[in-house]
């Protein structure tokens, strides 16, 4: 009778247990592969934002519609990513400043399409939604003040591309999506 109520005590346990990994998880720092590769990538934006953002653009010069060859942003977005980012800051120039950049003027996206912001954290707090061998749905959050909630400022999708994780889409959780669909 004794081992028949410890045996069914220890399975409810490790059937709470089991519930319990099933739900959401929590934000934390990078973990897995796929979340180091993208706290670096956004790192590096914050750092050095014309090696990954490809709406960089210069004055009196119309933006680019396709990567210039050898972009080194192309080594940590998909061609899919970088395309629609172009596209978009394209149209945005066209509509704000007549299809060429203007110098003393806000040409473009108001915001890095790869941090769905203007200003960046020193650092992320991430959370796997989806994980595949070669795809992954990652969150990342900025760390929130003093008692507040945290919430997922964007999404990103990451592929597995030749060994190497890259952003194949992002969507932004303020509005905004760049090759966006959680496939």
């Amino acid at each position: 009778m004794r081992a028949a109520l410890l045996l069914h005590v220890l399975a409810s346990t490790v059937a709470l247990a089991a519930g319990s990994a099933s739900a959401t998880p929590e934000f934390h720092p990078s973990q897995t592969a796929a979340e180091q590769t993208l706290a670096r990538i956004l790192t590096l934006d914050r750092d050095k934002p014309e090696q990954i953002n490809p709406a960089i653009g210069s004055s009196g010069r119309r933006p680019r519609t396709t990567p210039p060859p050898g972009a080194i942003y192309l080594k940590y977005l998909t061609m899919p990513l970088a395309l629609a980012i172009l596209a978009e800051e394209s149209r945005d120039v066209k509509v704000e400043c007549g299809g060429i950049y203007k110098s003393g003027e806000e040409c473009g996206m108001d915001s890095d399409p790869i941090i769905c912001a203007q200003d960046s954290p020193d650092s992320y707090l991430f959370r796997t939604k989806r994980s595949r061998p070669s795809l992954a749905i990652v969150e990342a959050a900025w760390p929130p003040g003093q008692g507040a909630q945290i919430k997922a400022d964007a999404s990103y999708r990451l592929k597995l591309t030749d060994g190497v994780w890259k952003i194949d889409g992002i969507s932004c959780g303020a509005g905004g999506a760049y090759n966006w669909s959680a496939r």
